[in-house]
């Protein structure tokens, strides 16, 4: 599977994910999800899958980011936003990504 491929799913497991995912888990869960494939997808091509989100969304476009927090990958808001959430009824909920 090619990585402009591989990335959508690997962002939809980040984004739906209740909490962090390392590389392992995510490999691990990708290929149960494409069982059908002969081959395995390998700890460097979704590694390599999550340089690329890691990257896209380094882009001042976005007011989040894909980072390695909390013992795997989430998606969490950027500084810039934090007083914009904390200020917020999010915010006071105590779950704003921060």
């Amino acid at each position: 599977m090619d990585i402009s491929d591989l990335i959508p799913h690997i962002e939809a497991l980040i984004f739906a994910s209740d909490k962090p995912l390392t590389s392992m888990e995510m490999t691990e869960l990708l290929n149960n999800a494409f069982g059908f494939m002969e081959d395995k997808l390998t700890l460097e091509q979704v590694s390599s899958g999550i340089e690329g989100i890691v990257e896209k969304y380094k882009a001042e476009f976005y007011p989040f980011e894909v980072r390695e927090s909390g013992g795997g990958w989430q998606f969490l808001s950027k500084k810039e936003y934090h007083e914009t959430i904390i200020h917020s009824r999010i915010g006071n909920t105590g779950h704003c990504g921060v």
